[in-house]
């Protein structure tokens, strides 16, 4: 574990708050006091006491002092006492228990902790997380708000399984500043997680109104989520950032908000992260098993002639199959969609004619019937429920019904634990519904160097970490009509409008075309990349954008054009297939009628590969489609004349770079 004179110099950005965190985990863990969420249980009750006494609660809660001061703690911890442990640890498994469990904030930080662990690791566990102060000086990052994420974020499994996604704090103030909150009112994050948003919401209150009176103010926050953990952990800041008043149980409390009826009220805000994924049904042993059977009796039947076996093999297919059934009605109880949810998400779904199949189309109708007159709701949205053809109609009913004002595209890696590509999406339930929405972009600003300081101690430390978040902003891309909109099918990808505002300009030496008025899909053979070498005769492009294999044979003997169809996050490579080659899966192979037209196209595009990269769409494995691609326009020569003396002014510097890369 790191000293306080190490860490002086050693903790100064978010990853290193996080790494603090996990060897704080390890620590507990390698002492025998458990791991995961035991760990997180032990880690919290101290952290917690930290927390009471910098917000000076200590008093308002009646605990007693100095046994229930951390600084008391930390005290003992740092002193010559030779009975020190022994004297620690009888305070946390004694009088503080007591004295919390007595007190009105017993449900937010209770905690039954190990009491067959020796007195040492409690008194080391103080000390460091005496040091995260400074830690949390120096990164600027709320790590209140953040410990559950880095405890349970250690297990990607369960990550994977609940759907669960952390929204990271940058995003969380940049939301607050952009939706411009005028005056206090009920709030709901109906999928809170460990509360980055409910908690931001209150710094933000804070922050902008004043004489806040919290005793009435705290009972507009409704704060939801189905982890019992992250729901105390929450409570507690929210106890703290409201100067020690209690969220209302029926507001705070462990809940699944699909099933929930939210007793059919209204909120001015409904700020929210809603969970995506985890939806995979994932068969059992024993259906497995039943599988094997059922594969294995058929090819029996194949054979048998015997029609008391043939009777007796069919009647066990059938109970085979009639299990299943009731596995499966089993599963679908499990599964998130209308049918399993509250009345209110049926009623809305049967308001507006919505089948709703999964928790991404749940959530969203949630969250649009959670809005109060006049109500706002900022939701970060799974990517893929903005475009994907099987949530047009929910989307028509959110543009139709709702005020759209923005949609943001937030970078994949903005997210713990997870690099599925979202975007924020505001709007509101006013009288005037959509006319038109501004479209951006997310930008994280990050530091490019390092920067290295002196303290007011004389220790060198990072003033800015190369990478580490300064600010965060947001670029317009276009501002597109309620009218274009319709006509995509009530798309919300910023990609089907990112070229609206911008008209392709040419000379008189050319025009515009679409690369399908002159291009030509080519179908044929396509070969497994597994069959690829790093060395042979002919070239085998396949939807790798690093470089291409080969092959010792060849099918094709022409001057073509490959570019990937898929990438897992729309990065895009053009190949120009001249002579003899062949081509991989997962590719588009086209050409025009004339070579040199071919040529130039090729050059065109290799040199356009960004906006080529517009056109790839997707949640988690972004694709472009031949009708996309074949709807681009370029601009190409008018005359024959003019396209040769292009295509060999390109053609030598390019091959002779080509072949250069080749041989390095």
């Amino acid at each position: 574990m790191a000293s306080k004179e190490e860490l002086s110099v050693s903790i100064t950005n978010k990853n290193a708050l996080k790494d603090k965190i996990h060897e704080i985990h390890n620590f507990i863990r390698n002492s025998g006091a458990g791991y995961g969420t035991t760990a997180l249980k032990i880690f919290n009750l101290i952290y917690g006491l930290k927390r009471i006494e910098e917000f000076n609660l200590i008093d308002k809660l009646n605990l007693k002092r100095p046994e229930c001061e951390f600084s008391n703690l930390v005290k003992l911890a740092k002193s010559n006492d030779v009975n020190k442990d022994e004297i620690i640890l009888g305070l946390l498994t004694g009088e503080i228990l007591d004295n919390i469990s007595n007190s009105s904030i017993q449900h937010i930080l209770y905690y039954e902790i190990p009491r067959n662990i020796k007195g040492s690791i409690y008194t080391q566990l103080i000390l460091e997380i005496d040091i995260i102060s400074k830690i949390e000086k120096t990164s600027n990052v709320l790590l209140s708000g953040k410990v559950y994420e880095y405890f349970i974020g250690r297990d990607r499994s369960a990550i994977s399984e609940l759907g669960a996604y952390f929204t990271d704090r940058h995003i969380t103030n940049f939301i607050f500043n952009k939706i411009n909150i005028s005056k206090s009112g009920s709030f709901i994050d109906p999928f809170a997680g460990s509360g980055g948003f409910t908690v931001e919401y209150m710094n933000f209150i804070n922050s902008n109104f004043k004489n806040i009176n919290w005793i009435n103010e705290i009972n507009n926050i409704y704060h939801y989520d189905i982890n019992d953990d992250v729901i105390k952990s929450a409570g507690l800041e929210f106890f703290c950032l409201s100067n020690g008043n209690i969220v209302p149980s029926d507001n705070l409390k462990v809940e699944n908000s699909f099933k929930n009826e939210f007793s059919n009220k209204k909120f001015n805000y409904v700020i929210s992260n809603p969970p995506y994924g985890g939806d995979k049904v994932i068969k059992n042993q024993e259906q497995l098993k039943r599988d094997k059977i059922k594969n294995y009796i058929k090819e029996l039947l194949k054979q048998e002639t015997d029609k008391d076996i043939i009777i007796k093999r069919n009647k066990q297919l059938k109970h085979i199959d009639e299990l299943n059934k009731l596995d499966k009605i089993r599963s679908d109880k499990l599964q998130v969609n209308k049918d399993s949810c509250s009345k209110r998400i049926r009623t809305f779904c049967k308001k507006y004619n919505l089948d709703a199949k999964d928790k991404e189309a749940c959530s969203l109708i949630l969250l649009m019937d959670l809005i109060e007159i006049n109500g706002i709701c900022c939701g970060v949205l799974k990517e893929g429920v903005l475009f994907d053809g099987k949530y047009s109609k929910i989307r028509e009913v959110l543009v139709d019904n709702y005020n759209i004002t923005d949609i943001i595209s937030v970078p994949a890696d903005q997210f713990e634990n997870t690099t599925t590509k979202t975007s924020i999406i505001i709007f509101k339930n006013t009288e005037e519904k959509t006319t038109d929405i501004t479209f951006s972009e997310l930008i994280v600003n990050k530091y490019q160097n390092d920067k290295f300081e002196e303290d007011d101690n004389g220790n060198i430390i990072i003033s800015e970490y190369k990478d580490d978040i300064y600010s965060v902003n947001n670029s317009i891309i276009s501002n597109v009509s309620i009218d274009e909109i319709r006509v995509k099918s009530y798309s919300l990808n910023y990609k089907d409008y990112e070229n609206n505002d911008k008209e392709l300009i040419c000379g008189n030496d050319y025009k515009i075309v679409k690369l399908g008025d002159i291009c030509n899909i080519i179908k044929g053979i396509k070969r497994k990349s597994n069959l690829g070498k790093n060395y042979g005769l002919y070239p085998l492009y396949y939807c790798s954008i690093l470089r291409h294999l080969y092959l010792d044979t060849y099918d094709y003997d022409d001057t073509a054009i490959i570019i990937n169809k898929t990438n897992g996050t729309g990065k895009c490579m053009v190949y120009l297939g001249k002579g003899k080659y062949n081509v991989g899966e997962t590719t588009l192979h086209f050409k025009a009628n004339d070579e040199k037209l071919t040529l130039y196209i090729y050059y065109y595009l290799f040199n356009n590969i960004k906006k080529l990269e517009t056109y790839y769409k997707g949640a988690c494995q972004k694709s472009i489609t031949l009708n996309d691609l074949f709807n681009i326009q370029i601009p190409i020569p008018k005359t024959e004349e003019k396209l040769n003396e292009i295509v060999n002014k390109i053609s030598i510097p390019f091959d002779r770079k080509q072949n250069n890369d080749i041989q390095l």
